[in-house]
């Protein structure tokens, strides 16, 4: 445009600062999760439908809710001259259909339910508690053991089928230091086996039992106060493999307090049990867990604890990412 004058010309625009926006169905948003956003609020939605709409933003100060014309009908229409003051939020109505179902969430609340492993939460004190966990993978499950309680407030925390090689450093925090570990050979193809001890306690590495195949294992002491093993035997090994990684895993010098954690691999209850059982008996160690209880959820009893306290006390916990169920030495 050509302006043939000497004068400034001075233009000015003025517009709302609008930007692009999505509109979209609570139905159709099921399962999305926003920054942002703004609810269509009218008095006939249903309770789960205000819930879904209300659920799709990350936090409460990205929810903004609008009150819809819908439902007033003519009742608007009637006193559309008279200028409305603004409602609060009322919740929806609950419809008669779901009266049922919330007299029973009511009655849930009243009585939570508390899990069998509840008391597990709170550790002894004083008193040392162990725990042994096959975890199927510590790269794979490093948050689950790092964000579990009764994992991390340990003083002392055994793992088997660690699927860890050489060089692989896993740091678990919370004052949980590794103090031995055994990976599996990397001539056996696979990194699948494997132990590993992490301690809050001042404990060293002991033994390391890596020459015999399909067997891994590893103990740390803390002087002659505490020695703490680990042990995990592959599916297919030998049978005198095994005796003859636990005779030069327990032949250091004697401690007050000696506990072992195995994955064995064989049943308690059969001929290959029973021999294992015996050996560690006669070194003085006897079976804290009870081996007649299945330690997997395939119904197998393939993970024991040993120790020579009579007084230290086993129990189950819960696993929902491996088929092994850990377990909780108390003394």
């Amino acid at each position: 445009m050509q302006l043939r004058t000497e004068l400034w010309r001075h233009v000015i625009r003025q517009q709302f600062p609008l930007v692009p926006a999505l509109s979209d169905t609570v139905h159709s948003t099921q399962g999305s999760s926003y920054d942002k956003a703004c609810v269509e609020y009218y008095d006939g939605m249903e309770n789960k439908m205000v819930y879904v709409g209300f659920s799709r933003v990350r936090t409460l100060a990205g929810l903004y809710i609008s009150e819809s014309t819908r439902g007033h009908g003519s009742k608007r229409a009637q006193g559309a001259g008279a200028a409305s003051a603004p409602k609060l939020f009322n919740h929806p109505r609950l419809n008669k259909k779901y009266e049922r179902l919330a007299k029973e969430k009511e009655r849930l609340r009243s009585k939570p339910i508390e899990p069998w492993w509840a008391p597990l939460e709170d550790r002894p004190d004083p008193g040392l508690r162990v725990v042994y966990r096959n975890v199927q993978s510590l790269n794979a499950h490093h948050q689950d053991v790092t964000l579990g309680d009764v994992f991390m407030k340990a003083g002392v925390l055994l793992l088997a089928e660690t699927w860890l090689r050489p060089g692989q450093q896993v740091e678990l925090g919370r004052g949980m230091t590794e103090v031995a570990r055994c990976d599996s050979p990397a001539l056996q193809g696979s990194a699948a086996g494997g132990v590993a001890e992490y301690s809050k306690l001042p404990m060293c590495q002991d033994q390391v039992i890596s020459p015999l195949p399909l067997v891994e294992a590893a103990s740390a002491r803390q002087g002659d106060i505490l020695l703490v093993a680990v042990m995990y035997c592959h599916p297919k090994a030998q049978q005198e493999h095994i005796l003859e990684a636990l005779d030069a895993l327990l032949s250091s010098a004697p401690a007050r307090t000696t506990i072992l954690a195995a994955d064995f691999n064989t049943d308690m209850q059969s001929a290959g049990g029973r021999q294992i059982t015996a050996a560690l008996e006669a070194r003085g160690l006897t079976s804290s867990s009870n081996r007649s209880v299945p330690t997997t959820y395939n119904s197998t009893t393939i993970d024991v604890m040993f120790s020579t306290a009579p007084e230290m006390t086993v129990t189950q916990y819960q696993s929902y990412y491996s088929s092994h169920i850990p377990m909780v030495a108390d003394i």
